[in-house]
């Protein structure tokens, strides 16, 4: 019964457009109870996550510990390409990457929105068109870019906390001179070594 109920609260949210912050957090946090009845947390983790970044104001899971343990190793980096010498080669292993990109884009999240939508006989659109997923991602940053990404006891060298926030939102243009970018979002860091902050934008 709880069940049914959640998916008809989250058929009639999906109906229109996602136009606020407010709609944001009870999507989200409806979402997230239903992957709790249904226990799915283990094969959603970016799912569960990012819900769990509405409601918290420092996250300091596991989860969170991943993510922000990828920026420690992209600070590590920066910290060996700032001391080389030229010529020299880096030893830093670059194996992250790819996780860090997904990071930074959201990507998996979106993913795994869209799969567990479907999965649930929900509208997925929000995460399958890039302009609607725009519009969501714009009031997501915003809800969630006061609550900072934080690691502890990790024994991180580099890096321990991180920080999402929206830089620039441009309204749709329908002229041929239109910007090609409708949202800027900032991931920016605070090296524990030089104290010095370093920021990731991303470009929807």
């Amino acid at each position: 019964m709880a069940r049914h109920s959640i998916i008809e609260k989250l058929e009639r949210e999906l109906r229109g457009p996602i136009a606020s912050e407010r709609q944001i957090v009870y999507l989200l946090v409806e979402i997230r109870k239903l992957i709790e009845l249904n226990q799915g947390g283990a094969n959603y983790r970016s799912l569960k996550f990012s819900c769990d970044w509405v409601a918290h104001p420092v996250l300091k899971g596991p989860e969170a510990q991943n993510v922000v343990r990828q920026f420690d190793q992209y600070q590590e980096m920066i910290e060996e390409m700032h001391s080389a010498t030229h010529g020299q080669r880096l030893t830093v292993s670059m194996d992250f990457m790819s996780g860090l990109s997904e990071i930074l884009r959201l990507s998996k999240f979106r993913r795994e929105l869209g799969e567990y939508l479907r999965r649930q006989g929900l509208d997925s659109s929000i995460s399958d068109d890039d302009q609607k997923w725009t519009g969501f991602l714009a009031h997501y940053v915003k809800v969630i870019e006061d609550c900072p990404l934080k690691c502890i006891g990790q024994n991180l060298k580099y890096a321990d906390e991180v920080v999402l926030r929206v830089v620039d939102v441009k309204k749709r243009e329908s002229t041929a001179n239109a910007r090609d970018y409708q949202l800027v979002i900032e991931w920016s860091w605070i090296s524990k070594i030089t104290r010095i902050v370093s920021v990731s934008q991303q470009f929807y």
